[in-house]
């Protein structure tokens, strides 16, 4: 018999906790999305908002009205992640269920895989399901950030999930395998290696570059102070824009030892007033340089691996001490820890990652092009998100400060 796990009390104030956070937030910005005019008080002590207000009033509230729905949808989705994945682990905490469960694998031999018994085709088979779900994951992740209907969007969703939580099953049984068969030791080298070669790649370069199509912009048709800002960089710099720009403007940088790119996305960022801010930004970040890029990933990937690490060995030890085999409970234990304890690096990462956006704020701003990059961020901000958010929304789940947070930003370092 398996003991009752003390866990379970602190899993539920957690539930309860999240899910009255992100109620309270859905509810605050249906109300911002609702009485948007009443919300002046937000506007009204911010020159650069009002003015960019008063170019297009009826615009801005309607893009305002858009992104508030946008951001609706997300914590609806958030919500229905986090249940599913909950629902998933309680049914596992279930006695009874976790018998049916157990029984089921042992009549249909689903996995043969125990902690004392593995073959060389059980190894195989695992590695090869586990490479085969690792590429639909990426598959739908691509599909999921292309342009498509709110339905096959959910769709994708609970797919990913779905193949989420079998991906984990398999990973972990995988590598209980090669424990069992080459040792720990063997086991926590080769991991090293592995945290070693994986770079930190911006994700957003793989999802954008794959989707869109870019073209390369002339440096020297730019603003001549702007070029002045590239080339003491030192660094070559490439510029590209979209070929078929679209409505939703943004911008990002890939980052590299030698040379980086910026990406520039949208029509209206390509105007004048918005270019020169936003290079500007974007050369803030390779100023900074990798060092903030590494912390995020320091933060988000290796402290992370090594608490799985730690967890894996301590229930692994668990676990034989209460004399079962069943690979099942231990998979579920992991993912509990998994799913509701990452958190606390996601915290970390965004913290980091907000830092670094305030860092190239400032470095833009003193460079001469705070006018610029104010104005930049109003549209951005303005189109792509309400700019109503709490604090406690911000910090778990926006890598980038809020409107009003960068503009006090620049304000304070022109003081």
């Amino acid at each position: 018999m398996v003991k009752k796990w003390r866990f379970n009390y602190l899993l539920y104030p957690i539930i309860i906790i999240f899910i009255s956070l992100m109620s309270y937030e859905w509810i605050q910005t249906y109300k911002y999305s609702n009485r948007l005019h009443e919300y002046k008080n937000l506007f009204e002590n911010n020159k650069y908002l009002i003015s960019h207000i008063e170019e297009d009033t009826e615009d801005f509230f309607k893009s305002q009205k858009t992104a508030s729905l946008k951001k609706i949808n997300f914590i609806q989705m958030a919500i229905c992640i986090f249940l599913m994945k909950f629902l998933f682990v309680l049914s596992f905490l279930n006695k009874s269920l976790r018998k049916k469960v157990e029984n089921f694998n042992e009549k249909y031999k689903l996995f043969r895989c125990s902690f004392q018994s593995f073959t060389s085709e059980d190894l195989d088979i695992l590695l090869k399901y586990s490479i085969v779900n690792t590429f639909f994951n990426i598959f739908l992740e691509i599909l999921f950030n292309m342009n498509r209907n709110d339905k096959i969007n959910f769709l994708l969703l609970v797919l990913h999930i779905i193949f989420n939580i079998l991906g984990q099953y398999v990973l972990l049984i995988t590598l209980n395998a090669i424990i069992v068969k080459f040792g720990k030791k063997v086991f926590i080298f080769a991991l090293i290696i592995l945290v070693l070669l994986i770079s930190p790649i911006h994700i957003n370069f793989f999802k954008n570059t794959q989707i869109f199509e870019f073209r390369n912009i002339d440096i020297h048709l730019l603003d001549k102070k702007i070029q002045n800002l590239i080339v003491s960089m030192g660094m070559e710099t490439n510029i590209y824009k979209e070929v078929n720009p679209g409505e939703t403007s943004n911008a990002f940088t890939i980052l590299g030892f030698t040379s980086c790119k910026i990406y520039l996305l949208g029509r209206r960022i390509l105007e004048n007033k918005y270019i020169s801010g936003t290079i500007a930004h974007e050369l803030g970040h390779i100023k900074i340089g990798l060092k903030y890029r590494f912390l995020d990933w320091f933060c988000s990937r290796l402290l992370k691996g090594i608490m799985y690490l730690f967890i894996y060995f301590h229930l692994t030890t668990k676990i034989k001490s209460e004399k079962t085999s069943k690979m099942i409970i231990f998979v579920i234990l992991v993912m509990i820890y998994n799913n509701f304890f990452k958190y606390s690096f996601v915290f970390l990462s965004v913290l980091i990652q907000q830092l670094e956006e305030f860092k190239a704020d400032s470095f833009a701003h003193s460079e001469g092009f705070g006018i610029s990059l104010i104005r930049v961020l109003c549209m951005i901000n303005s189109s792509n998100w309400p700019l109503y958010n709490s604090k406690i929304f911000s910090m778990f789940f926006m890598s980038h400060p809020t409107l009003f947070e960068r503009i006090e930003n620049i304000e304070r370092t022109n003081s």
